[in-house]
């Protein structure tokens, strides 16, 4: 027979094994949350934890307040960032000693900001080169020119170029007329070659680039986005704008070979990853940086720049 003291023993040990398994499920849950590994973000020059450990390290260097994790370092970063209506080559570099202007290029170069990138497929549908400087953007053709030498076909070349008003020193105005027409024209025959905007300067520069025949004959799109007006000033399209722009086109589904270059490889190619479909596999080619003393705000906002539009896509993973 069951006396009262049974039952209320039995109830005891009831209520104490519902603790043990409700402690024993909270533990279950905090292990897998600490354990099981989460989903890998795809497309980045280094491991994450390597990755978080470089930029901390880059930051300590040069004094920027942050704490040891991945976004963290990425609103750190801002820092770096220039102003929206600020070109690349309006902004004030650092001023740093030979040493450490050093070590922060060898931190940069480990991030992926300074080596060339060269695409592992051989075959694409659209070589895509992104607008820039009429220098930069030979640069950009002339790296697509050695990807084809090195054995890589593509059966469009798309230039995404905008409205932008040429700046005459920048664009390197007057080399880039005589490069296209040469330099035996008269004074008023150059006048006349003068490009006016970013869109012209590409055409010029796939017409005075030195490639291969074969390379010539394939078929050429110019986009050209234009420009915003702000209220106060007008303002030029940026890269994902600039896909967007094409993309709005609709043209056939294929691989992508993005043309760009050093430091820009990183934002340029991140922007790609998340604007183009599924349909559109997306590869990157960057030539590797030349100068031997460079502006390292240049690379630190391209560095900022790229972290800002990845903080988007984990903002949506």
């Amino acid at each position: 027979m069951t006396t009262p003291n049974d039952i209320k023993t039995m109830t005891q040990i009831s209520v104490n094994k519902l603790g043990l398994l409700i402690i024993l499920l909270c533990l279950t849950i905090l292990c897998q949350a600490n354990i099981l590994p989460r989903k890998a973000v795809k497309h980045l020059p280094l491991p994450q934890p390597e990755l978080v450990s470089t930029l901390s390290e880059l930051m300590k260097l040069l004094d920027i307040p942050h704490k040891k994790t991945l976004r963290s370092t990425i609103k750190a970063s801002q820092v770096w960032r220039r102003k929206p209506d600020q070109e690349r080559w309006e902004v004030p570099d650092l001023q740093l000693t030979p040493e450490k202007q050093q070590k922060v290029m060898k931190l940069l170069s480990k991030l992926g900001l300074t080596n060339e990138i060269m695409p592992e497929p051989k075959q694409f549908r659209y070589a895509v080169i992104l607008s820039g400087t009429a220098p930069r953007m030979r640069f950009r053709l002339q790296q697509l020119v050695k990807n084809w030498q090195a054995g890589v076909r593509f059966d469009n070349i798309i230039f995404l170029t905008s409205q932008r008003i040429l700046n005459p020193e920048i664009d390197e105005i007057d080399e880039l007329v005589v490069s296209t027409i040469g330099s035996h024209r008269t004074t008023s025959e150059k006048a006349k070659a003068l490009p006016a905007t970013e869109f012209e300067a590409a055409r010029m520069v796939f017409l005075s680039t030195p490639m291969p025949d074969e390379m010539k004959k394939l078929k050429i799109h110019y986009t050209s986005t234009p420009r915003d007006w702000t209220g106060s000033r007008w303002q030029r399209k940026n890269t994902r704008q600039g896909i967007q722009d094409w993309l709005s086109t609709h043209p056939e589904a294929g691989s992508v070979l993005i043309v760009s270059n050093q430091p820009h490889v990183l934002y340029q190619g991140e922007v790609a990853y998340q604007e183009f479909p599924e349909n559109f596999p997306v590869y990157i080619t960057g030539e590797a940086i030349t100068l031997d003393n460079p502006h390292l705000i240049h690379y630190l906002d391209a560095l900022a720049l790229w972290l800002h539009n990845l903080e988007f896509r984990l903002n949506n993973d």
